[in-house]
């Protein structure tokens, strides 16, 4: 539900509704079932619980395919929960260890608990190993942009020593400008005897 909400988009409603679907879907199979095999079962063929009990290990050693692609992909272990995949790998452990307590080993079972203790543990550990990694791999380039960043903007001293240069200049530039400036703009005197423009 959590996958078709936040990944696929689907409203809410939507979402709630497949997974009830599914709901209803799994649980009419798994009664069928149990009226299908149960004659059978009583009579003293046990092949097909042997066989559900077969076919269930496959379904949980493909079940974190998915997932093993995503961490190949990506290089780190991403959208799972490590508390989950730590109780969930506890769980096969306290499994195995109910099973070599009775007097006859379940065999299957131990397979199967046996497997989601090795898929489990597998992904934490690419967790520990890969995730660490992943972060310094984030962090280099932007600490590569801030580098550059920094290196093309003028510091503060640079500012501040840019400003205290202009204003020793100015008033050199200032006072050499108002001597031409006096200089350029000096009215010529007229004469009234001699009409002559004096500069």
């Amino acid at each position: 539900m959590q996958c078709q909400y936040y990944g696929r988009k689907r409203s809410k409603m939507i979402a709630i509704a497949m997974f009830v679907a599914a709901v209803v879907i799994f649980a009419a199979f798994e009664v069928g079932m149990i009226f299908a095999i149960f004659p059978s079962y009583r009579a003293g063929n046990t092949a097909p619980v042997q066989f559900f009990g077969i076919f269930s290990t496959i379904l949980i050693g493909g079940a974190l395919l998915p997932q093993y692609y995503e961490i190949y992909k990506y290089k780190e272990v991403v959208g799972i929960s490590l508390l989950f995949m730590s109780v969930d790998l506890m769980g096969g452990v306290f499994n195995d260890l109910s099973l070599a307590f009775k007097d006859h080993f379940d065999v299957v079972a131990g397979v199967t608990y046996s497997l989601v203790v090795l898929l489990d543990g597998i992904v934490i550990l690419c967790a520990l190993i890969l995730n660490p990694i992943a972060r310094r791999r984030r962090k280099r380039p932007a600490a590569s942009e801030s580098a550059a960043e920094a290196n093309a903007a003028p510091s503060a001293e640079e500012r501040a020593n840019h400003t205290a240069h202009s204003l020793q200049e100015r008033p050199v530039r200032n006072e050499d400008e108002q001597r031409s400036s006096e200089v350029g703009m000096k009215k010529p005197t007229v004469d009234p005897e001699k009409g002559i423009c004096e500069p």
